[in-house]
């Protein structure tokens, strides 16, 4: 099953009709145009954002009407990155996009914990990270 080209709503009825309900949306997706902080163009910084936050936030909100039209409790994951919290030379927009994507789990997990809707971050962390010059040392 392709969903490249149909719309959020879309996606949501394919999945629930595929296979009968939506009870876990995991968002993974991510990334980066590595750039001194200023150099980004306003085009690189709007792609990384539109991407890494609103495409989160966007399947977000499309799981959760339909959770809430069937009074059914669900969980999101949201993959994250340790650069939400940790800086990382030439990746600005990531950061950010990641920082925001820390807030948008929390505050949905305050906003829908009592409708069994219950969200979780993780952080993806490979050994390409282990050298970097860091902010927090």
């Amino acid at each position: 099953m392709s969903l490249k080209n149909l719309t959020l709503f879309e996606m949501v009825n394919t999945v629930v009709k595929e296979f009968g309900s939506l009870d876990i949306l995991v968002n993974n997706a991510g990334i980066n145009t590595e750039s001194s902080s200023h150099e980004v163009t306003t085009a690189d910084f709007d792609r990384v954002i539109a991407v890494n936050l609103w495409g989160a936030y966007l399947c977000v909100l499309e799981t959760i009407k339909h959770l809430l039209s069937l009074h059914r409790p669900g969980v999101m994951i949201n993959i994250s990155s340790v650069h939400e919290i940790i800086g990382r030379l030439m990746y600005v927009s990531y950061s950010i996009s990641k920082g925001g994507m820390e807030n948008l789990t929390k505050t949905l997990a305050l906003e829908y914990a009592s409708q069994g809707i219950s969200y979780q971050r993780h952080w993806l962390r490979s050994n390409a990270h282990a050298n970097e010059s860091r902010l927090d040392r």
